[in-house]
């Protein structure tokens, strides 16, 4: 018999934005690639980085890679380190000196979701403030 979680699948999307130097009126054309993937779990660094390096050889994009950017997930630091090695230094533009960039949105979360734990008393307490005014208010 399938239970439910045997539906769930995972998937990963892949983007790329490539920045050709053909000038058209004297502008860069800037082509975005982007697809969902099936990704098996479990999402080891293998998988992932298996994964990836189809999407960019489907893309002919494995010769010329820049930038990878993750979120700080201690699977892609290893992802990329196999990356590094399939890939080779000379398939990697500046020879893959700023091949992992982390995602700043993702950390900028991280700090915000912190400062809000330590504020969740007093915000707790302002909302029910807010709320016995509204209801004094009410019946007045």
């Amino acid at each position: 018999m399938l239970s439910y979680f045997n539906y769930l699948l995972s998937y990963l999307c892949f983007t790329s934005i490539s920045c050709c130097p053909i000038c058209l009126l004297l502008q860069l054309i800037s082509i975005v690639f982007s697809r969902f993937v099936y990704v098996p779990c479990p999402h080891t660094a293998e998988v992932i980085c298996d994964a990836l390096l189809k999407c960019l050889q489907s893309w002919d994009l494995d010769c010329r890679v820049s930038t990878v950017t993750l979120d700080n997930c201690s699977v892609n630091d290893s992802m990329i380190g196999l990356m590094e090695s399939r890939l080779g230094e000379g398939n990697m533009l500046l020879g893959g000196k700023h091949l992992h960039t982390r995602c700043c949105a993702h950390i900028l979360n991280l700090i915000v979701q912190d400062g809000l734990e330590v504020i969740k008393k007093s915000i707790a307490r302002i909302r029910e403030g807010i709320a016995l005014l509204d209801c004094y208010t009410k019946e007045v």
